[in-house]
């Protein structure tokens, strides 16, 4: 194999390896390989008609799911 063939299959293998890393995975869900979701978070209190002043101690209840 001449030198210039390897570079040039070198080449085209790191190609492919970069792109495959630069790709996004969330479609491969449809695909039965995974569950792309994200996570919801919810903010319970304080509501937001809430007022407070700088400084003061906030309590905040959240509910989360993934």
């Amino acid at each position: 194999m001449s030198i210039r063939l390897f570079r040039a299959m070198m080449t085209l293998i790191m190609l492919g390896g970069v792109s495959a890393l630069a790709c996004d995975l969330s479609s491969l869900s449809s695909l039965g390989l995974g569950q792309a979701s994200k996570p919801k978070v919810t903010i319970q209190a304080p509501t937001a008609a809430n007022q407070f002043r700088e400084g003061d101690d906030i309590p905040v209840q959240s509910l989360s799911t993934d």
